[in-house]
């Protein structure tokens, strides 16, 4: 065989790969539905409440249940769930000392501060 007919072949090949990729991105798309607009994002802050240096309670909503999380500098622990919709509804206007921001913001903040604290910390090692 000539080289034409190879490169028709292999050109013939990606552009049917290119196509059950495009195929299969839109099923996707369809079925799961575009994350990136429109709907409610699946993780959301509520609010915190900060308790002193590196220490805080976060409310998180996730799949419509609220985690009350403790946060320190190093760990994040869950503290309780509550899933009673009446419940959730009396949190949500509390909205206690934090803005909602996106929770990507939320942590490029929370990263930027730890950080800090780790500069401070070597610093007074040194």
């Amino acid at each position: 065989m000539d080289f034409a007919t190879e490169a028709l072949k292999m050109t013939g090949a990606l552009i049917a790969v290119l196509l059950l990729m495009g195929g299969a991105a839109v099923v996707v798309k369809r079925f799961l539905g575009d994350q990136r607009s429109g709907g409610a994002p699946a993780l959301r802050l509520m609010g915190g409440l900060r308790l002193g240096p590196g220490k805080s309670v976060i409310l998180v909503e996730l799949a419509g249940e609220v985690l009350v999380l403790g946060a320190t500098a190093k760990e994040l622990t869950l503290l309780t769930r509550v899933d009673d919709p009446h419940r959730i509804e009396q949190l949500r206007p509390a909205g206690l000392g934090f803005p909602t921001l996106p929770w990507s913001t939320v942590l490029r903040k929370a990263k930027a501060r730890v950080a800090c604290e780790a500069m401070e910390g070597v610093k007074r090692e040194a």
